[in-house]
């Protein structure tokens, strides 16, 4: 579907649906304005990469939205670019732009990211067209500390929109939501967008790639006291040519799981796991993903601070075997939570993490991290990547010990990551990072001239 039957579609629908224009409707034109300039001292394994690189990345949104009492018209106009990538960088995303730009060092886009017809009652609602998609973020708990946990710790683990990147991932489709009072039965049908780190063909589809999905939420204090179930489902079939390539054939890969969140203003403990059956090409699919997750914040002490401890696991499997073990990351928006270097994708990974955050004022809040990585099973890759961004690339990286089948250990190393955000006044923020990673033998067997890796950067947002 292209974007012109996409706004057509758009319009027949409201038009057909009676909607009455005479009121005239709401309407708002959101700006999202960002620049931000990262730098690189990256891990390498051949000694004719760069490792020392900087670029910085632009990116501009303007939407339009058109509200009446249930009906809503929205539309997204994006514009990005990168400047000066690194032709011959060594590691990380960096390199993976220019790869997806076919070896451009300065690509540029302008597209529609979103245009889509919505609709909304007190039972029902619907989006129909060009949208992003958060798996995990279907409905709130309406407790403020459990929700921004939903926002920032569980949401878009399997689907999200990847806007980290510069580009971002939006999806062609339908999603729906029904609420029946103590729980509420969402759905999609979506077809996924190249983009993320993929300029040259922003928002086309990606033909041969399509997700499904429902899942069931039990809401906050209804099915359990203190508690949100959620038990989801979602159908992958992947018959890309870069998916063929990496699997031998089409992936169709069913996930089942649930999530569960409890606790309350102060704390709580998020569990969540998945179970994948299905065909990776010629073989069946056979996987599993864990994650407990815990909180506890101090509003009343200085800076109001918040610890997090966790563990994240996800199957990996001998490459040698009749099945393939290794959890499928699908879509995710992996920057926010296996390191914020991205460097680790969450398949065949254990992540065993620590998180600090503070709130030292108003407008500010800082978070630290300190991750320790190690593969699941030696017997497989060390794997990268948030997934499709276009038709030829599977969206992963599948990383291999430069000499042998099998890891030397099982030990990926440690990251530790530090954030700080400010906003000021009339829009205006600034954010800025700094990660350094140290790689254990496992990232050694890879990274063969250097395994430690250190990455920074500072953004510029407006909006309005």
């Amino acid at each position: 579907m292209t974007t012109r039957i996409l706004l057509v579609t758009t319009c027949l629908v409201v038009v057909l649906s009676g909607l009455t224009l005479a009121a005239g409707p709401e309407i708002d034109v959101p700006i999202d304005l960002q620049a931000r300039w990262e730098t690189w001292d990256s891990p390498s394994g051949n000694p004719d990469l760069e490792s020392d690189f900087d670029y910085w990345k632009l990116r501009a949104r303007m939407g339009l939205d058109l509200k009446w009492e249930h009906w809503n018209l929205h539309g997204v106009l994006q514009g990005a670019s990168g400047h000066g990538l690194h032709e011959n960088a060594a590691f990380g995303i960096g390199k993976v732009y220019v790869d997806a730009n076919d070896g451009d060092t300065d690509p540029s886009m302008v597209g529609i990211a979103e245009a889509s017809v919505g609709y909304r009652s007190e039972r029902f609602r619907m989006t129909l067209g060009r949208q992003g998609w958060k798996e995990g973020l279907e409905i709130l708990t309406g407790v403020p500390h459990l929700d921004q946990v939903k926002k920032v710790r569980l949401s878009e683990r399997l689907v999200g929109t990847w806007d980290w990147t510069n580009v971002g991932r939006r999806y062609d489709g339908f999603t729906f939501g029904v609420d029946f009072g103590a729980a509420d039965l969402s759905g999609l049908a979506l077809r996924p967008l190249a983009g993320g780190v993929n300029y040259i063909d922003a928002f086309e589809q990606l033909d041969d790639l399509n997700l499904y999905g429902l899942t069931l939420t039990g809401r906050y204090g209804k099915w359990i006291p203190s508690g949100e179930l959620r038990l989801f489902g979602l159908y992958y079939d992947d018959g890309r040519p870069g998916a063929v390539a990496a699997a031998g054939g089409d992936i169709k890969i069913t996930t089942l799981g649930a999530s569960l969140l409890l606790g309350n203003e102060r704390r709580d403990l998020m569990l969540w796991t998945a179970f994948q059956r299905g065909d990776w090409g010629p073989i069946d699919q056979e996987a599993w993903a864990f994650i407990v997750e815990g909180g506890y914040s101090f509003p009343d002490a200085p800076a109001s601070p918040g610890i997090r401890v966790g563990i994240a696991q996800a199957s990996g499997g001998d490459r040698a075997a009749d099945t393939h073990g290794t959890f499928f990351n699908l879509l995710p928006t992996n920057h926010k939570f296996y390191g914020s270097i991205d460097f680790s994708a969450f398949s065949n990974l254990q992540d065993i993490y620590l998180l600090v955050l503070l709130k030292p004022g108003a407008k500010s809040s800082a978070r630290l991290g300190l991750h320790t990585f190690a593969l699941d099973d030696t017997r497989d890759a060390w794997w990268g990547g948030a997934g499709a961004f276009d038709e030829e690339r599977l969206g992963y990286l599948i990383r291999r010990p430069a000499e042998g089948d099998t890891f030397s250990s099982d030990s990926l190393g440690y990251e530790f990551d530090a954030q700080f955000n400010y906003s000021f006044k009339l829009g205006f923020g600034l954010g800025a990072g700094l990660a350094f990673f140290n790689g254990g033998r496992a990232a050694e067997d890879v990274l063969v001239e250097s395994s430690n890796g250190t990455w920074g950067w500072i953004q510029v947002t407006w909006k309005g």
